[in-house]
């Protein structure tokens, strides 16, 4: 009888666990950038030249636009860390970053609890070196803030 009862237990255990809900997955849009390796093969004792293994990341949100059309026709445009360019609410600091080692680098852009409500556009710059060489490449995207 014990042992119909643990049996018991254990089904009612697992079909219970069964029928719980589980929380929905919290989603963010991550940007990675990467740098492709060697091509050919290597040569024990062989040194890999690369002056590309130091970067420099940053990101800015500027604005507020009314419309996401006034969004996409300003000309906001940034190739270097940090970003300055004109609307900017928010930027963050310079992180570097050894490319070779691919390591993920996390940058906080905090949006103050002052900014207005519209379409802002978020730029992302990745600086190749730790000199403003003019090597860079930037990506935006678009964002809604909202008030609190």
């Amino acid at each position: 009888m014990s042992r119909a009862l643990g049996a018991f237990a254990l089904v009612l255990t697992a079909v219970a666990g069964a029928c719980t809900t589980k929380p929905p997955a919290v989603t963010h849009t991550i940007y990675q950038y990467s740098l492709a390796g060697p091509t050919e093969d290597l040569r024990a004792g062989q040194a890999v030249e690369r002056s590309d293994e130091k970067a420099r990341l940053c990101a800015a949100l500027v604005g507020p636009f009314p419309t996401v059309a006034d969004v996409k026709s300003s000309t906001a445009s940034a190739r270097t860390c940090p970003v300055s360019v004109p609307g900017t609410v928010v930027a963050t600091g310079v992180a570097e970053a050894d490319m070779l080692i691919g390591r993920p680098i996390d940058q906080q852009l905090l949006v103050p609890p002052s900014a207005a409500s519209g379409y802002y556009q978020l730029i992302s710059v990745v600086a190749f070196g730790l000199a403003d060489t003019g090597n860079s490449m930037s990506g935006a995207g678009i964002v809604h803030v909202t008030a609190p």
